[in-house]
């Protein structure tokens, strides 16, 4: 660890959550929009997955920048990471590899199993970035699996689509905001 980090308090935490919230609502009205074009139901998902990726990922790069010097690879590893789970969808069954109903997105679990693995891809990805700041980066994945994941989860469980996305967002923020500061507690330099 040779980079200089910040502690991040409370009013870091408030701003990633806010942000979070407003970037992933507006970016997911605005990509639903974007795709609505797409009739092949697959490459509709990918560019969605692909476009959600980039605006979460991003947003949060401009955030945590202010904070750590950080790579604008933090946004390319968000789309990367949100686009590798549309891909299995879409090639796994090419390969005659069975992945159930589950591929549906009609299905209950699928919005879940995309944003779950697209969580934790994304993290993975983003955790050689933290290193060189936290001890405890390792835990990025799985901070990322459990807040795409409940938060999916949430906007499925949820009847009214609009309460589903704001408690999905707020979800993702929080959970991701509280580990970074998490992180930024346990002592970084030992030197």
């Amino acid at each position: 660890m040779n980079n200089e980090a910040k502690q991040l308090k409370l009013g870091f935490l408030l701003v990633w959550i806010v942000i979070t919230w407003i970037v992933f609502c507006i970016g997911f009205i605005f990509c639903v929009g974007f795709t609505d074009g797409i009739n092949q139901g697959n490459i509709k998902e990918l560019v969605f997955g692909l476009l959600i990726g980039a605006v979460v990922g991003y947003s949060q790069w401009l955030i945590l920048r202010n904070q750590i010097q950080m790579s604008s690879f933090w946004g390319m590893a968000s789309i990367i990471g949100m686009g590798i789970p549309y891909l299995l969808v879409i090639f796994l069954p090419m390969l005659g590899i069975k992945i159930a109903e589950v591929v549906d997105p009609d299905h209950e679990f699928y919005l879940f199993m995309v944003y779950a693995i697209g969580g934790l891809l994304t993290g993975l990805l983003q955790v050689r970035l933290l290193k060189s700041y936290y001890l405890k980066a390792g835990w990025w994945s799985l901070i990322n699996f459990i807040a795409w994941g409940m938060g999916s989860y949430l906007l499925w469980l949820n009847p009214n689509v609009i309460v589903g996305l704001f408690m999905c967002a707020i979800i993702i923020g929080t959970i991701t905001g509280i580990g970074l500061v998490w992180m930024s507690k346990i002592k970084i330099q030992q030197e």
